[in-house]
């Protein structure tokens, strides 16, 4: 249901300085994704929820002037998007890479030197 013009002033001016919060946590989450970090993203469903909830309460030309900012937050969605693709397939490679390397220990058995691959003392 659509509020009074001075609670949509001050709604629209909260709505967009949500979109701003997530905006920035988004783009940090990224940064940090590129930076091989982990990241979690609690909160982050949340926080979207709550703003188009909001969004939802503006009159309807209030939403319009909000569009640039989505369009920025759909944006840098997009680009956390792609660099957790880019880190998945690393990790896939680096994971696939330690995999033959284990086949390939047991097919020839334990290394020369007393020691078995497992880093346990050979008898």
């Amino acid at each position: 249901m659509p509020v009074s013009n001075n609670a949509s002033a001050a709604l629209a001016g909260k709505v967009r300085t949500e979109i701003n919060k997530v905006a920035t946590n988004v783009t940090s989450a990224r940064s940090m994704v590129s930076d091989g970090q982990i990241v979690h993203l609690d909160g982050l469903e949340a926080a979207v929820a709550a703003l188009c909830a909001n969004i939802g309460k503006l009159p309807v030309d209030s939403q319009h002037d909000c569009k640039p900012e989505l369009v920025k937050l759909i944006d840098e969605f997009d680009k956390l998007s792609d660099a957790l693709r880019h880190q998945q397939a690393e990790l896939g490679g680096a994971l696939k890479g330690v995999s033959e390397r284990k086949r390939a220990v047991r097919a020839y058995g334990d290394a020369p030197g007393g020691k078995a691959t497992d880093g346990r003392q050979q008898s």
